[in-house]
């Protein structure tokens, strides 16, 4: 026996839905955000037109203008953007859909959807270096670094700590341009701080920057970041020629390549890794890039020459 629904399942002529489904995780790492931009007619009639428009983070939204025919609950993909190279930490995509039919829509609940996802940050260093105060009970202590396949490449320690000890672990790295994740437990589940004493522990690269840091974590935390080659010596000699200044710029930067004997070519990148400018400079000389007419915003400047190439991130205000 089928008995009907109570309430009834209210529904509309014009409804129009938006999506943006792709299996995308909650954190990226190294990877690319491709989200698929999906139409849906939930309305009772054939949906013919929408506008359709999406945007990432504070970056200007495109439109699709749409047309085509739906039948009810059929959807179809209108858009498959792809943004690179996203800086570290939050980012959101969202997704509108407005004019169904050139009309308005009978049920705007739905005419938005928003993902939110953090990129994990990326680290250039050939080794790792993990820092362990104990606390009263060592014995609880273990940490392990895994690769982006969930295999654990590293763990420890190999015997138990000491209690009230200070430990230095470097971890070498083999493979880059990979995404690991550094998980350190505490079998008691109380952390290493701050109830049998005051342990921390601090995971860096090479040149100090800290990965991930704590103790009151319970029975564990972990960090995901991506690891890449550390710059070769071409690149930092490159570096350390070149003059770049000021950064945060408001309209003018300089770029002094008095130091440099060979031409320099350079792009402009904007976060969605669309290439937004790019010219050439002439060698033992310095230059300027009217930056005025740029939004407010993060940018990177990509330089290279004949033998080796180097990426800056810059700030307009």
């Amino acid at each position: 026996e089928v008995l009907d629904q109570y309430p009834a399942l209210e529904t509309f002529d014009i409804d129009a839905n938006v999506s943006a489904s792709s299996n995308i995780s909650d954190e990226l790492c190294g990877e690319d955000f491709s989200p698929q931009v999906t139409l849906f007619n939930l309305g009772n009639l054939a949906l013919t037109s929408a506008d359709v428009s999406y945007s990432i983070d504070s970056n200007p939204s495109l439109t699709v203008n749409w047309t085509g025919n739906l039948e009810s609950g059929e959807s179809i993909v209108v858009a498959s953007p792809s943004y690179s190279d996203l800086t570290p930490g939050s980012h959101s995509f969202e997704v509108d859909v407005t004019n169904p039919n050139a009309t308005a829509d009978e049920n705007s609940a739905n005419d938005s959807f928003v993902i939110n996802f953090e990129v994990s940050p990326s680290y250039s260093t050939d080794q790792l270096i993990l820092n362990i105060m104990t606390d009263d009970f060592a014995e609880d202590i273990s940490w392990e670094l895994s690769n982006s396949n969930g295999a654990v490449v590293v763990s420890g320690p190999s015997s138990n700590y000491d209690d009230n000890s200070t430990i230095q672990e470097v971890l070498t790295i083999t493979d880059f341009e990979e995404c690991y994740t550094f998980s350190i437990f505490d079998s008691f589940g109380d952390g290493i701080c701050c109830n049998e004493g005051n342990g921390s522990y601090d995971l860096l690269d090479e040149s100090g920057n800290i990965i991930s840091s704590g103790g009151d974590y319970g029975s564990g935390e972990s960090v995901k970041f991506k690891v890449q080659k550390a710059l070769s010596t071409d690149e930092v000699e490159l570096n350390n020629l070149i003059g770049f200044y000021p950064n945060p710029v408001k309209n003018i930067l300089n770029l002094v390549l008095t130091k440099v004997n060979e031409d320099v070519s350079y792009q402009i990148f904007n976060t969605l890794g669309q290439s937004i400018g790019k010219g050439n400079l002439a060698s033992n000389q310095a230059h300027i890039i009217d930056m005025s007419y740029y939004q407010s915003g993060i940018y990177f400047v990509k330089l290279t020459t004949s033998s080796s190439s180097m990426i800056k991130k810059i700030i307009k205000d």
